[in-house]
């Protein structure tokens, strides 16, 4: 028998009405089956079911007013392409930013895809979308979050319809809190009771059934843990996290002796633990989904059981000298592509090994330790901090790292930049708190790079700085005023980002004269 969508609709609507009376006046009349015909065309896909029986029902609501999504209002059909059309633009772009789906495999891990249908948006870059390009784990048709500030991805229910009627469980349950100010109409759920979104039923299904309730699971724990999770949001906010921090200012410090009780975290995306020096990674239990680690540890044995991650630092404690095959264990994490160390004599040479590695982030202990980066060639992205080595940072073996795209040098001596051109591919280079070994430093070979968009460089003396009044590639350049002053005659369309330094106020006026008259 075929399920009756719009009667469920209806009754759910009708739920929520009770819990916010204006709602009924503020949705929509239908849309019509053209209409739909229309938006599934320019999409490419048809909508799930579900979704064309509600905007049958009604075609979006009043963008003020008493949402019914949770308190996000529905958006009409038209709204709802426009805003798919806009994201439309980011789909091939560039994004930093590393996304997690909630859980596992529910929701393809990027910013933004064709395959998501906005149905409602928060006004800040974030919308509720139903899902129909899911992940391997997902369903087609899910309700998920995406956008500007969304790095984790929520499935929060397989189907609009699941949703809404999750949203009337709540409502029902005396968790809705309602607001018909003149200005200001609004309902949404109580997040501190219910912890909406909830999603831990649909969780559940990727990470495994989990055998003891809240509440049982409570009882099995130490008396240290119990406290903590009293003084803290309790065990539904614990067990739902994506990140967990253990910093020695917590407010509500966490009991790091047994962290045993993070297993229960099956969402967990980033563990910071400072508070407590691990003997090896097998003191933490298996966290499969992790992309970020950072910990103070004595051994980084254990790293293969986080499978999925990609974010490592592993610090020694000061005055621990790192054993020989200290970074043996990190060949043995297959997606580990960022990799942060600190001030030690590690022996560099096991990372040619680690496929992945893109970025390192290194206290450089000596120059000799530098050579044996040779074999890292998928290492695109190095800052490198040289305040201890003896000698010029000019004086490294940079064709060791040729294949680099983004370079960053925080401290160190140097004398001439004429090392960058064992870096044809360098597209960014950022300089901060360097010495120069000579009076002036010349930056010619920085304006010769072939590939060079961004360059940031200390307020100090320069020559060559007339160079990049011809550097086609350039789009962001920041020095002192002593440089901005040689080229903003030079070229006229100098991508000038920032002014570093002190400058006077006679120099201020130069600087705000010329960005009023070139922006």
């Amino acid at each position: 028998m075929p399920i009756d969508l719009p009667s469920r609709f209806a009754a759910a609507i009708g739920a929520l009405e009770g819990a916010a009376p204006a709602l009924r006046f503020e949705l929509a009349p239908p849309a019509t089956e053209s209409d739909l015909d229309v938006a599934e065309a320019t999409l490419g896909y048809a909508l799930p079911p579900d979704l064309h029986a509600l905007y049958l029902l009604h075609n979006g609501q009043s963008p003020s007013g008493h949402g019914l999504l949770g308190g996000l209002p529905f958006l009409p059909l038209d709204r709802a392409l426009d805003e798919w059309t806009t994201w439309r633009q980011y789909e091939t772009a560039a994004h930093n930013g590393s996304y997690s789906s909630v859980p596992r495999g529910a929701v393809a891990e990027t910013y933004t895809h064709a395959g998501w249908f906005p149905i409602a948006r928060d006004g800040g870059g974030n919308n509720l979308a139903v899902d129909m390009a899911p992940g391997p784990n997902g369903i087609a048709g899910q309700v998920i979050t995406f956008g500007r500030d969304e790095s984790d991805l929520f499935a929060y229910a397989p189907s609009l319809i699941e949703f809404l009627e999750r949203i009337v469980e709540l409502a029902v349950a005396g968790r809705a809190r309602v607001s018909d100010d003149a200005d200001e109409p609004y309902w949404g759920i109580d997040d501190a009771e219910s912890g909406w979104p909830d999603y831990a039923n649909f969780a559940s299904e990727a990470a495994g059934d989990i055998q003891l309730s809240d509440e049982e699971w409570f009882a099995t724990l130490d008396a240290d843990w119990q406290a903590y999770l009293v003084n803290a949001k309790g065990v539904a906010d614990f067990t739902r996290k994506t990140k967990f921090y253990a910093f020695s200012n917590s407010k509500s410090p966490v009991p790091v002796a047994n962290l045993e009780p993070l297993a229960r975290c099956t969402n967990l995306r980033e563990v910071i633990i400072y508070t407590r020096v691990l003997d090896s990674l097998h003191d933490l239990p298996l966290l499969p989904d992790v992309r970020q680690l950072y910990v103070s540890t004595l051994s980084n044995e254990g790293i293969e059981r986080f499978g999925s991650l990609r974010d490592y630092n592993g610090v020694l404690p000061a005055g621990v000298a790192p054993r020989a095959d200290h970074l043996e264990p990190l060949t043995r994490a297959p997606a580990l592509a960022t990799l942060r160390l600190g001030p030690a004599a590690y022996d560099l040479r096991p990372l040619g090994r680690c496929a992945k590695l893109r970025e390192l982030s290194i206290d450089l202990h000596d120059s000799e330790q530098f050579s044996q980066l040779a074999g890292s060639r998928s290492l695109t992205k190095l800052h490198l901090s040289a305040g201890n080595i003896n000698g010029l940072i000019d004086d490294l073996d940079w064709e060791a790292v040729a294949k680099l795209r983004h370079l960053t040098i925080d401290q160190g001596a140097i004398s001439s930049f004429d090392f960058v051109a064992a870096l044809p591919r360098l597209t960014a280079l950022i300089v901060d708190r360097y010495e120069q070994a000579t009076e002036v430093v010349c930056v010619a070979s920085i304006a010769k790079l072939p590939k060079i968009e961004e360059v940031q460089l200390e307020p100090k003396r320069y020559s060559g700085v007339e160079g990049f009044a011809s550097t086609p590639t350039l789009k962001h350049f920041s020095a002192g005023f002593e440089a901005f002053d040689v080229l903003k005659d030079l070229r006229p369309d100098l991508p000038f980002g920032s002014m570093s330094g002190d400058i006077t106020d006679a120099q201020h006026d130069v600087w705000f004269t010329w960005r009023r008259a070139t922006r």
